[in-house]
């Protein structure tokens, strides 16, 4: 399956704060490197910040619109959610992410997560 590689609002300033933002970049780097030939999308690659919100809004559109999903388990970043009621740490915004995009499917696509070390492109 072929697939495309989006990098979401990975910027000093959105990033500045960011939890484990040198893993996260580092990883999102070699993304960028293994993704240069890409070639009749059919599965989006999602990495990038922030995960409590452009990063789930890209997950979930792209499966709306009938593309398989993949969220970089270790290449997105948020800053904490003070706001949220409770309070949400980054770390709990993340793994909560990950867990629950493995369980996302409508009837024409899936979402899913894996490791940066891990994603295949073609």
């Amino acid at each position: 399956m072929n697939s495309a590689l989006i990098v979401i609002d990975v910027q000093r300033d959105v990033v500045a704060n960011a939890c484990r933002r040198g893993e996260v970049i580092a990883n999102i780097v070699g993304l960028v490197d293994r993704a240069r030939e890409e070639r009749g999308v059919e599965r989006l690659v999602v990495c990038g910040a922030q995960t409590d919100a452009c990063i789930r809004s890209t997950l979930h559109g792209a499966i709306a619109r009938g593309y398989n999903a993949t969220l970089v388990s270790d290449a997105h970043t948020t800053d904490d959610c003070s706001w949220a009621t409770p309070p949400l740490s980054a770390e709990q915004v993340i793994a909560h992410t990950n867990f629950y995009w493995n369980w996302q499917r409508t009837p024409r696509a899936a979402g899913g997560t894996n490791l940066a070390a891990e994603v295949v492109f073609s």
